[in-house]
């Protein structure tokens, strides 16, 4: 059927089956060359476009570095096709060049999940044959590569499997017209002489039993999946892959989607280390690459539905398609709901996607009931005593070739064991009931893209002396738990707290032995250890076997609880007197607790400074070792009960290592001690103002929680209320920092007056200064319709304030306060050649803006007080990502802002309105900034000007002829100046500073 993305620049293969995967590429290089392959965003948010040409060229790179690394007899690849893994974290990109190199080398590739243990990578490389494995340089992957290579070597006697680094993106993708040692003259594919039984690559599965399992895909059975979604219906012509890793089969299939279908890969752009799918980071990519679909685990889903401009960004793609696991029903029911299109993905290794991605039905029916695909041939086969309940078995047919293991109809075929319940009115609508059986469903449970068998767990629990029984659980969840019986002389009354902590110690052993035998998703945590009830045994069928949804329905009450307890660790007990010291703690009390979390989770071997993701944690983990965080902060008492409860769902993501972590619980808790010693409820002592009659008034108090903090910070509104104004109070409204963002002013929640702060929300307008400020004015006045005002600006808004003030009074407003805050509009030109300046010219801006930020980066550097500590995070977050390494979404959000601000600002003062022409010199006939033109519009701001100006601010890094007053006076004479304590950002919480903002004018 024609699809989408054949476009003038697409030449389709063959789709009858006579091309494979190699022999495709090689038709694209020929009659595709101009197509797009890969799409990115890179560093400042330039779209990138990789060709089908550019790459086949970086294929034979790849190849010829597989074939000079690997040295294997010629006659053993040809007539073996040996299996070389990949152990690795790479960008997409890198990835699969990779892959492609290996294939055409002749080898079958094998990608490893790096989230395996030592011995499940010696496991597969010994079932496998493995004869080398292509790693990445990291610290932790190196850890991880020797433990698995020597453990293989030690079961193996010595066999030794060679180890290759992989070369960066740069190494196969070199600049256009760049010359190269390497030779670059087109390598010919591998010959496969029969497709059907060729091995193309290796799947492992996830570890549903002790060790995970390698699959072999033919290379009939890769271009099946291809072609089946051809089948089936129109991708679009960019697909969002940035949350799919290559080492699982979803991941995997995008090389033949792209290659049959001719679809573009949207991915992260290459940088090392590779970057980090956080839901945030995803969704960002996927709208600035227009992605037709995103592909996704429902822990995206879950994430993205807290946020509505999340929410209204869904709505705008064809589809988000989710697998791997079930999502909660209130999560698909609500996104439905707002009109977002989620499409369930259900498959396995052993057979692929059997669900249709292109499902005719509409919500009407449930955004959770699924078509099966129309190509495959399924047998139902009728569940004994259960109405509508089938078992799927899938066989062998001209377009689906299955992993084998059972013969039905004469037919070979798989027998998922998986139960299924068709739709009461739509037959060709179903969903997924359980398990067939004893077999525990491979395909949906419980998380995310990894599946869980709780058999051989089960089974090693019950091993232990004192447990009689176990029953794993945690379908559509983020964790599994178990249900434990205990032995008969172990029996204890539950109720009894001290003995049900005893007894979890007691079998703590025998759960650590099955958690080191399973896969990292599957593991089980101390909090999640149910001990069952005298008074609820289980339920066994005539055969000894367990009553699974029996069982489990008595304890879903119990079940439930647990769930709310540990997904909502602020819920648990917390001490309601007062836990806040008087003193901050010492930075050094975090990183033993922090150390401790991360060790018990990820084990012993993560250092300060790794990445916990790159060391094998998942959304599991990082949930995990978030409540193990919470519980330690709560019983050392080193944060208030608020700022513990509300520590982000998501902090790991942005903070992911010991160090940083550490670093920010510091600075968090500077924070809570600075503004909430004395006060037992976490809120700001209420404010007292003298009214004129003599009368005191009390306002409301302003609760401080972190959770209430990150709503502030969220980027929606532009007016936002730091500090709330009564009905008859004139709030002091402050333009926002470089940044664009409220951050600065979480210490001005002590003010004991009213602040609104102004902050770049994602609908204002950036092009130029005075459409941003006009912009501003508009929803000043929407909020605030009648005056007087009180305006002022922090840091490098200061040139936006001068057009507001001059806006206001044009409008003929009354303006009753004009304050800057550490930092005056000429000190932006300061530092600049205004004989050379060229707006039009992109070197130029390179170079002032790099300028620009390492001064802002010296300011973080010199911050004191309770924001200390997380400037020593955003430093070098920022440095990494100026200097071309991919930040956090916060830091690149930072950025952005800051560049646009500093571009608009610089087009203000040094665009045509305060521009004369040079008369002499080798500039002659250029234009340059005029202080006399630049005064004439100063002097008409009626409202007299207040500066106040931090001691150890931004006067450290200005010329010293404008220390004392900035330059101000040139343009302001009769400026008042106040000296406030302080540096840059700290000051703002400055008690002199808050009291004098709202007496002295």
């Amino acid at each position: 059927m024609p699809i989408e993305s054949e476009t003038s620049t697409f030449t389709a293969p063959p789709y009858d089956g006579s091309y494979d995967i190699l022999q495709i590429i090689e038709h694209h290089r020929q009659h595709s060359s101009n197509h797009p392959l890969f799409r990115y965003a890179n560093a400042n948010g330039a779209i990138q476009t990789i060709t089908w040409g550019s790459a086949s060229k970086s294929f034979d790179v790849a190849t010829r570095y597989v074939l000079d690394n690997v040295s294997l007899d010629r006659s053993e690849i040809v007539s073996s096709y040996p299996v070389v893994g990949i152990l690795a974290n790479l960008d997409s990109i890198t990835y699969y060049t990779l892959v492609i190199g290996i294939m055409k080398s002749g080898f079958t590739v094998f990608p490893i999940s790096t989230r395996n243990s030592a011995d499940a990578v010696a496991h597969l490389m010994a079932k496998t044959n493995c004869k080398a494995l292509f790693v990445s340089d990291d610290d932790i992957i190196d850890r991880l590569v020797k433990a698995s290579c020597s453990a293989f070597e030690a079961s193996n006697d010595g066999v030794h499997v060679t180890t290759v680094v992989t070369p960066p993106f740069e190494y196969f993708y070199e600049t256009a017209g760049e010359k190269s040692a390497r030779s670059t003259r087109p390598i010919l594919s591998r010959v496969i002489t029969d497709p059907a039984t060729t091995p193309c690559v290796i799947i492992h599965s996830s570890g549903t039993v002790s060790f995970p399992k390698p699959i072999t895909l033919t290379y009939d059975m890769f271009f099946q999946h291809g072609n089946l979604v051809r089948l089936d219906g129109d991708l679009g012509k960019i697909i969002s892959a940035h949350s799919m890793p290559m080492y699982h089969l979803m991941g995997f299939k995008v090389i033949i989607y792209s290659a049959l279908l001719g679809v573009t890969l949207a991915v992260f752009r290459p940088s090392k280390p590779s970057l980090i799918p956080t839901p945030e980071a995803v969704l960002n990519a996927a709208v600035a690459t227009a992605s037709a679909r995103i592909f996704c685990a429902p822990s995206f889903l879950e994430s993205w539905v807290k946020q509505k401009s999340s929410v209204e960004a869904l709505k705008t793609f064809k589809a988000i398609m989710f697998g791997g696991g079930p999502l909660q029903p209130s999560i698909g029911n609500e996104l439905a709901g707002e009109g977002v299109t989620i499409v369930p993905m259900l498959g396995l290794t052993e057979v692929g996607t059997i669900t249709s991605m292109f499902p005719k039905h509409t919500h009407s029916d449930g955004w959770d009931w699924f078509a099966l695909h129309t190509h495959y041939d399924f047998k139902f086969v009728p569940e004994e005593g259960l109405k509508n309940v089938y078992r799927i078995i899938v066989k062998k047919n001209e377009f689906k070739t299955p992993v084998v293991n059972a013969t039905v109809d004469g037919v070979p075929a798989y027998d998922t064991g998986d139960l299924f319940i068709r739709h009461p009115t739509n037959p060709q609508l179903w969903k997924v009931y359980g398990r067939a059986g004893d077999i525990k469903s491979k395909l949906f449970l419980p998380y995310f893209q990894e599946k869980t068998n709780p058999g051989p767990i089960e089974a090693g629990l019950k091993s232990s002396p004192y447990i009689s029984d176990a029953l794993m659980f945690g379908r559509a969840r983020f964790r599994t738990g178990v249900l434990i019986v205990p032995s008969p002389e172990h029996v204890f009354d539950i109720i009894n707290h001290e003995k049900t902590i005893e007894y979890t110690s007691l079998i703590w052993k025998s759960v650590q032995e099955v958690n080191q035998r399973s896969p990292q998703h599957s593991r089980i945590f101390e909090e999640m250890i149910l001990i069952a009830h005298p008074d609820k045994p289980f339920q066994y069928t005539s055969k000894g076997s367990i009553r699974r949804q029996t069982t489990l329905a008595q304890y879903e009450q119990e079940i439930e609880e647990l769930y709310t307890l540990s997904e909502n660790e602020e819920l648990n007990s917390i001490p309601t007197s007062n836990d806040v010291h008087s003193k901050v703690p010492e930075p050094d009390l975090f990183f033993p607790l922090i150390r401790t979390a991360v060790h018990t989770i990820l084990g012993a071997n993560v250092g300060d400074d790794d990445d916990l993701f790159r060391a094998g944690a998942d959304s599991l983990c990082a949930l995990s070792i978030r409540n193990a965080i919470t519980t330690g902060l709560r019983n050392s008492k080193a944060l208030s009960k608020h700022a513990i409860a509300a520590l982000p769902s998501d902090l790991l993501y942005y903070l992911p290592t010991i160090s940083k972590i550490s670093i920010f619980l510091y600075g968090a808790a500077y924070i809570d001690r600075s503004i909430n010693v004395g006060n037992s409820e976490g809120v700001i002592a209420p404010r007292m103002e003298g009214a004129k009659n003599g009368e005191v008034k009390i306002n409301r108090p302003r609760v401080l929680s972190d959770e209430e903090w990150q709503v502030l910070m969220e980027v929606t509104e532009t007016i936002v209320e730091i500090v709330p104004a009564e009905e008859d109070e004139v709030p002091l409204i402050i333009l926002h920092g470089s940044p664009g963002t409220v951050g600065a002013f979480r210490s001005m929640l002590k003010s004991p007056g009213p602040i609104w702060a102004v902050q770049m929300s994602d609908d204002a307008p950036t092009d130029t200064a005075e459409e941003l400020v006009a912009f501003y004015h508009r929803k000043i006045k929407a909020k605030r319709p009648n005056g007087p005002y009180r305006l002022g600006a922090y840091s490098g808004s200061c040139g936006l304030l001068l057009l507001l003030i001059t806006t206001f009074e044009a409008a003929g407003d009354e303006i009753t306060q004009f304050v800057m805050l550490d930092h005056f509009p000429t000190l932006f030109i300061a530092r600049i050649d205004l004989d050379t300046v060229n707006l039009e010219n992109p070197k130029w801006w390179t170079a002032v803006l790099r300028r620009s930020f390492e001064g802002i980066l010296f300011l973080f550097q010199n911050t004191k007080g309770v924001m200390a500590a997380q400037s020593k995070v955003r430093i070098q977050e920022m440095r990494e990502a100026i200097e071309g390494a991919q930040g956090s979404p916060g830091t690149m959000r930072i950025i952005s802002r800051t560049t646009r601000l500093i571009k608009a600002t610089l087009g203000f003062l040094l665009g045509e309105r305060f521009a004369v022409e040079i008369e002499k010199g080798p500039n002659k006939g250029r234009k340059r900034f005029s202080p006399a033109l630049f005064r004439e519009f100063t002097a008409k701001i009626k409202t007299p000007l207040t500066m106040y100006l931090a001691t150890d601010g931004i006067r450290a890094m200005i010329p010293t002829d404008k220390v004392e007053d900035f330059g101000a006076r040139e343009y302001f004479p009769d400026a008042i100046f106040r000296e406030v304590e302080g540096g840059h950002i700290d000051f703002l919480g400055n008690e002199m500073l808050l009291k004098s903002l709202h007496e002295d004018y």
